[in-house]
């Protein structure tokens, strides 16, 4: 099991707002996105990339 690394502090400083656009270029096993993700409740647009094979193919079921 992965564990984000400094998610509460990260999320924080991130101010999200309704409408935001975030481009996360570390999208990794998704411990960030998934809460990012649950901060927008209204409108946004999100782009995740990753380099490793083995991790985007975890990634992907993430997407709704």
């Amino acid at each position: 099991m992965h564990k984000s690394v400094l998610l509460e502090e990260c999320i924080e400083n991130l101010n999200l707002k309704d409408n935001s656009i975030i481009v996360d270029c570390t999208l990794g096993y998704g411990g960030h996105s998934s809460e990012i993700l649950t901060k927008i409740p209204n409108g946004y647009l999100y782009h995740g990339s990753e380099v490793t094979v083995e991790v985007v193919a975890q990634a992907a079921g993430l997407a709704g």
